[in-house]
């Protein structure tokens, strides 16, 4: 999922584009993704299932932990915790990525099935204390990430902008 967002604006718009000139640059752009990108973050954490809560604790902004104020972050988390990406310039653009690298999430996400591999059965001890031999075991999906971002995109655009507005407004005076 990308989101990709584009300015458009008058001439006089182009001009001061021009005169910021190398203030819009990715790494001047990143606080700005950041922003948008812990609207995502937590709106994941809150939609995650939760039964022991690593996958909710590994859900993170991508080796971008040393922007982000230390108060957003989730306990266990901090410097040197972020693995999934690292920022991505571009000409005039930055990239942030935002997610987790555990290898169980995409089937949390979209849903499949679990088959027992080198063994005849999967075997497992489930809540309330009983164990359970089978041969596979169905996961729904539960789209934590596509749900956010379906239902963030509109307030992740608009902190963009906010963020940005802030800092032409800045780099204008």
């Amino acid at each position: 999922m990308n989101l990709k967002i584009t300015m458009v604006g008058d001439k006089e718009t182009a001009r001061a584009f021009s005169r910021l000139g190398d203030n819009m640059t990715g790494r001047t752009m990143l606080p700005a993704a950041l922003s948008g990108a812990l609207i995502l973050r937590n709106r994941m954490k809150e939609l995650v299932s939760k039964l022991t809560g690593t996958l909710s604790r590994s859900i993170h902004i991508g080796n971008h932990t040393g922007h982000v104020p230390v108060d957003v972050f989730t306990p266990n988390e901090g410097p040197g915790y972020s693995d999934i990406g690292g920022t991505i310039v571009v000409p005039g653009g930055v990239r942030v990525e935002t997610g987790t690298n555990l290898i169980y999430a995409a089937i949390q996400e979209f849903g499949g099935t679990i088959r027992a591999k080198d063994k005849p059965y999967l075997v497992f001890k489930t809540k309330d204390g009983s164990w359970h031999s089978v041969k596979s075991v169905q996961i729904p999906p539960q789209a934590y990430m596509r749900g956010a971002y379906l239902e963030k995109k509109p307030d992740v655009i608009q902190e963009i902008d906010l963020a940005l507005d802030y800092m032409i407004r800045d780099a204008l005076k």
